[in-house]
Formats: structure tokens, C-alpha cells, sequence
């Protein structure tokens, strides 16, 4: 009996241990107990704290030590200098500096505990290396983005459209990739959700030193910007300026920098926790759509008339109707304005005179400085490659499986056909280009039955296509095995690789990865084929 009673008189002090309170689950450990992130719930995930003072010492230690932490990627940081902060305060400023700085896109929620000695653990999204690598891959396109769309003498509306701008025109809205809700799905992958747009437009304007904040929206399920250009703030949703389906090559800005007033009309957000955006300096562009920029103009479709076709100022001065016709600008090329009659279909053009145009090339207008420009224009002027009608050939963008098969056969001279036909082929505008690829050997299916002729081609897939075509495939692997990261190519492309590499067709990049698992871009894929002989 006497036993009986001393273990429940345990059992009572056990379970009285492990308690629940409002910051999260708190569990005893070796005298110490741990409390679990409150923010790993999907729910709490993107709760904004953007109005939380770091200023005072306390606070500014905390602040600073998380985010030292988090840059250098430690396992874990002691809080305890001020004596051991509460739990939530330390979760809340811990999520601060993740809201300020979406570069450190790499942080894991999940199983991420603070301790009750003042110990805050930190858990990652994969090895130190591959964050390493991955770091290295953000910082590098960062760097390429500001250095291709930023200038000295531009004002701050002109940051944020050219950022805005930049982001619409290379990425699409996906939710298919474990990325998509960060900077390295939007920058490197091209492609993500909400979440991603708007981090993403936030560390591209804290490189060029302009504020904003996240706006989260729980009845929408839904997140964008406050921007301040010029002193004041504004409303920014990037995704809703990106519609689906995806129009490529089109600029609008229905959603750049408006007011509460314009922004409430199809938003809701719980305004007592954001400032005001009380200004309506640039409620002219609400009309403009298929926007095309020279230095000093903006050529755009008017929503607002008819859809015809008008100029303006970049400050939003001197507009001008240029054409009584329903017209979709495309790009200005010597002097004169392309655009699509939307009633003919037609390519017409209109002479403009803007000065302010680069023609040192007549090429496509983004690829002046690329690495592969002269890939670029052998394969443009040969006839194996198009751009775009916006005239860019967007040589940072993924490829689709279709579109490289396209240029293969092309490339290579294919034109045997056997009338193969995938499920999702059957309607496709490149049913016969993946009919000619199959009958020749370059490419299989993802299954007996279908294409995914619009998914983006892996850097591994281009090289099973390319290396089963020119049947070079090699089990040797001492190219392969070169690489840090050869034990991530499947299976399946291993012996395809080692022959793309043995034979100099492909190249790795400067950290000695492959990144086989990695689209390849337009540009690598061109550079890729003018390899082959």
C-alpha cells in the first residue's frame, strides 16, 4: 500500500511537470526545461510583430545576439547576460530579426526550443555546407539583380519599380516547391507563393536602403508590403501585379504604391497594426498596363480608355494618348514602338523618337552584359532560338522541358517524327517538337503517359537527354566525383553526367557543385548545346 501511494504521489509530480503555457509547450529536462517554438504552428508562422521596440538594451542585446546567431550559423546562443528573458519575449525578437533580414532564409521553426538557463537552439533547413552554397548562390544574384536594374541617379519610386519590375518579369506563382514561401525559391528558383514575393521585395529594398514591412492578411491568407518611398508609406502587392494564369513579358502596376483607401478595395488587413498610407501621388498608374520603360518614359496600354495606347513621364507628368487604337506595347527598337494590335493581332509600330533608348545592340535588350551573350546571339541569328515579344530573352529564367526540346531538334537538325503523342501533349504548341525528340532517342517521359512538356528541365535531365542523343554516357566518375555535392545526382543520370562532363559540355560552378537537381536556365542551356559539335 505504502507503495501504491509513493507512486502515485510521483506520477501527480510528473505529470504536473510537463504543462502547457500561452508561449508555447514547456517540457522538464535534467532540472531545466525547454519551452517549443510557438511559431512552428502553420498559423502563428507569419504572425507580424513588425510594431516590436528593439531599442532598449535589453532588447538591442537580444536583438543582436539572435541575429550574430543566425548569420553564422550556430546551433544555439546563451541569452542569459540580462538574467533569463521570458520565453515569449525571446521568441517574438527572435522572429523580428527574421522578419527583417529574409536572407536568412535557411532558419527551421520545427524543433527549434529555448531553454530555461537562457539557451535559444536554432534548427536549419540542411547541412552548414549546402546552406553555405545555397548563401552563396542568394548573395551572388542579388548582386547580379541591383547591378543589372539599379543606377546612382535613380529616386526611390524608380527603386521600387524596378524591383517590382524585376520580380514580375522572373518569377512564377507556384506553391509546388518546399521553397516557395522564401527569397531562394523566388531569386533562385524563379517561382514561389505570397510569402516569397514579398520577403524578397524586402531584402531587395534593404539593399538599396529603403524601408517596408510585411502586411499579413488571415481572412485572405495572403501577405505583401508597406513601402516608404520619399518619406511616405504606400501599399505594395507584388504577387497581385503577377495574375495567374502568368502573362509573360507584362508589367502593370495596379498594386504599386497606393493608398489604404485604394488598396482596401479587394484587401483586408487589421489596420490598427500598420501604419498609414494616406498618400495618392501615384494613383496614375492604376491605369497602366503592358508598361514598357525607356530611361524616361513609360509607354503603356490605358485600362482606364479603351486600352489605347499611351505616354507619360516617369514622374507621372505630360501624359500623352499616342494612339486611338486598343494596343499591347511590347519594346521600343530604333526609334520606334512595337506594340500588338489586340483587334488584328498584328505587330505594328509607331514612331516615338525616344532618345533615351539604348540601340548599341540589336540584339535582345538583357542580355548586353551576360556571360552567354555570345551564345545568345549565334543561336538567335542562326535560327535556333526566339525571345520574347517584350524583346528579352530572360537568360536567368528556368527552361521548360518543351521549350529545350524545341531548340535541341533545332540545334541538331531533327525532323523524324513517329506521331508519339503524350496525354498532355495532345493540345500542346510543342506536340511535335516532343514527338521528334522521342522518335530520335533525346527524351523519354516522366511516365508512359505524360510529358510535363511545361515543367522546368533539371540540370541532370538536360544532361540525360543530351548524353543518351550522343550516346557518350561513361562509368568511369572520376569527373563526376569531383564535385561535393556528386552523391545528390540520381541514380538514373549518373553514367549521362560523368559524359557530359568528360567531354566538356556542362560545367559546374565556382563552389565545385553541379547542382544537378537545379533547373538549368535559358542561358545554360544555350551555352550547354554550342558546346556539342
Amino acid at each position: 500500500m505504502k507503495n501504491k501511494k509513493s507512486f502515485l504521489k510521483n506520477l501527480i509530480l510528473l505529470t504536473t511537470i510537463l504543462v502547457i503555457v500561452s508561449s508555447g509547450k514547456i517540457y522538464a529536462n535534467n532540472n531545466l526545461k525547454f519551452t517549443e517554438d510557438p511559431y512552428s504552428k502553420e498559423s502563428k508562422k507569419y504572425f507580424d510583430n513588425s510594431n516590436l521596440e528593439t531599442e532598449d538594451s535589453k532588447n538591442s542585446y537580444l536583438y543582436n545576439s539572435i541575429y550574430n546567431a543566425l548569420i553564422n550559423l550556430e546551433d544555439s546562443v546563451n541569452l542569459s547576460k540580462y538574467g533569463v528573458p521570458d520565453s515569449l519575449e525571446v521568441f517574438n525578437i527572435r522572429k523580428k530579426v527574421l522578419d527583417d533580414h529574409p536572407e536568412i532564409f535557411y532558419f527551421k521553426y520545427e524543433d527549434s526550443v529555448y531553454w530555461s538557463n537562457g539557451k535559444l537552439e536554432f534548427k536549419y533547413i540542411d547541412s552548414k555546407d549546402k546552406i553555405k552554397d545555397m548563401i552563396n548562390q542568394l548573395n551572388k544574384k542579388v548582386e547580379n539583380i541591383l547591378g543589372k536594374n539599379m543606377s546612382k541617379s535613380m529616386t526611390d519610386i524608380e527603386k521600387v519599380m524596378a524591383i517590382h519590375d524585376y520580380l514580375i518579369l522572373n518569377t512564377k506563382y507556384s506553391s509546388e516547391d518546399n521553397s516557395a514561401f522564401d527569397v531562394y525559391g523566388i531569386l533562385i528558383k524563379g517561382k514561389g507563393v505570397c510569402q516569397g514575393y514579398a520577403m524578397s521585395m524586402k531584402l531587395l529594398l534593404n539593399k538599396v536602403d529603403i524601408d517596408s514591412i510585411y502586411v499579413t492578411s488571415e481572412k485572405m491568407n495572403h501577405m505583401w508590403n508597406i513601402v516608404d518611398i520619399d518619406g511616405y508609406k504606400y501599399q505594395l502587392d507584388c504577387t497581385w501585379d503577377d495574375p495567374l494564369p502568368d502573362r509573360e513579358g507584362v508589367i502593370r502596376y495596379s498594386y504599386l504604391a497606393l493608398s489604404d483607401s485604394e488598396m482596401g478595395k479587394d484587401h483586408v488587413w487589421d489596420k490598427s497594426k500598420y501604419p498609414e498610407c494616406n498618400s495618392d501621388k501615384y494613383r496614375y498608374m492604376r491605369e497602366m498596363d503592358y508598361v514598357v520603360k525607356s530611361s524616361n518614359f513609360i509607354y503603356y496600354s490605358n485600362t482606364s480608355n479603351n486600352g489605347y495606347i499611351y505616354k507619360i513621364n516617369k514622374d507621372g507628368s505630360n501624359k500623352v494618348k499616342l494612339l486611338n487604337i486598343y494596343g499591347n506595347p511590347m519594346y521600343i527598337k530604333n526609334g520606334y514602338l512595337y506594340y500588338k494590335n489586340v483587334y488584328t493581332g498584328n505587330i505594328d509600330k509607331v514612331f516615338v523618337n525616344d532618345s533615351s533608348v539604348d540601340e548599341s545592340s540589336d540584339g535582345f535588350k538583357d542580355v548586353k552584359n551576360h556571360w552567354a551573350i555570345n551564345e545568345i546571339e549565334k543561336f538567335y541569328k542562326d535560327g535556333y532560338i526566339d525571345g520574347y515579344e517584350d524583346n528579352t530573352f530572360r537568360p536567368d529564367n528556368s527552361i521548360t522541358r518543351a521549350e529545350f526540346v524545341k531548340i535541341f531538334n533545332s540545334y541538331f537538325g531533327l525532323a523524324k517524327s513517329s506521331g508519339k503523342v503524350f496525354n498532355d501533349t495532345k493540345n500542346h504548341w510543342a506536340r511535335t517538337q516532343i514527338d521528334i525528340a522521342f522518335t530520335n532517342g533525346v527524351a523519354n517521359g516522366v511516365s508512359n503517359e505524360l510529358f510535363n512538356p511545361d515543367e522546368p528541365i533539371t540540370r541532370e535531365e538536360a544532361a540525360k537527354m543530351i548524353a543518351s542523343y550522343k550516346k557518350i554516357s561513361d562509368s568511369n566518375f572520376d569527373k563526376l566525383n569531383k564535385f561535393k555535392d556528386y552523391n545528390q545526382v540520381s541514380l538514373w543520370a549518373t553514367k549521362e553526367v560523368e559524359g557530359i562532363l568528360e567531354n566538356k559540355y556542362m560545367q559546374g560552378y565556382e563552389d565545385n557543385t553541379f547542382r544537378p537537381k537545379n533547373d538549368i536556365t535559358r542561358a545554360e542551356a544555350v551555352a550547354t548545346l554550342s558546346r556539342i559539335k
